[in-house]
């Protein structure tokens, strides 16, 4: 029995329980109509779930159409139109295999850190290589600037008058 389709009648009983309880009763009315009909306990999907209580607990659907899916000993129920969910099978490994990929894995792991450390400490260095210089070539613009003006303050003081052409009498 690889899959299934059930329609799944509902309402009569949820009908027969109080209004707070009525999808809860549709879930169990489910179960039971499930392990009538496939003689076997079947699990509820997360959709059909979620179908059921989308209304609230006061109004559940009246019927259901429902897929039945068999993996291995395990039946699930499932809406008909939801996905499939595809689960991926391990090949299983020996102990020596096992310990071997997981030294390996984490050897791996521990270089690519390392290697990933060592580009970013060389970034760092850079970047603090170039701030350094940078500052440096800011010292000099400021010495350079300061340089005149000192020696421009120096000598307006000390003006030496310098006779004209036009002063000098023959």
């Amino acid at each position: 029995m690889a899959e299934k389709i059930f329609t799944i009648p509902l309402r009569k009983d949820w009908l027969k329980a109080p209004r707070y309880r009525r999808s809860k009763r549709a879930i169990n009315s489910l179960k039971t109509y499930l392990v009538k009909h496939l003689k076997k306990e079947v699990r509820i999907g997360k959709y059909l779930n979620s179908e059921i209580w989308a209304r609230g607990n006061k109004k559940p659907p009246s019927r259901v159409k429902v897929r039945i899916e068999e993996d291995k000993d395990k039946l699930t129920a499932e809406l008909i139109n939801a996905p499939r969910e595809v689960k991926k099978e391990e090949k299983k490994k020996g102990k020596l295999e096992g310990l071997k990929d997981k030294i390996i894995g984490e050897s791996k792991e521990k270089k690519e850190i390392m290697e990933t450390a060592e580009e970013l400490g060389k970034e760092l260095k850079k970047e603090e290589e170039t701030k350094e210089h940078n500052k440096e070539l800011e010292k000099e613009r400021k010495h350079i600037d300061k340089e005149p003006l000192k020696e421009e303050k120096e000598t307006v003081g000390k003006q030496k008058l310098v006779p004209r052409k036009k002063d000098i009498k023959k």
